[in-house]
């Protein structure tokens, strides 16, 4: 699954849960997804990423369990 960009976020639910809205693309696909964070500084550094480069992160190869 590889993230190209977060389209809004990161931000906290009505429950608490911390995410970033991002454009993901699985097997050829793309589609908007919410990715969850333990932390707001975890989802900050994630969301940060983008700001600095165009290139996507792939979660699989990441070793990330977002």
């Amino acid at each position: 699954m590889l993230i190209h960009r977060v389209i809004q976020g990161p931000m906290e639910d009505e429950d608490g849960n911390i995410l970033c809205l991002c454009l993901v693309e699985d097997d050829g696909d793309l589609f908007d997804e919410e990715l969850y964070f333990e932390t707001m500084l975890d989802a900050i550094t994630f969301s940060h990423h983008f700001l600095m480069s165009i290139e996507p992160i792939n979660l699989s190869t990441e070793g990330s369990d977002h």
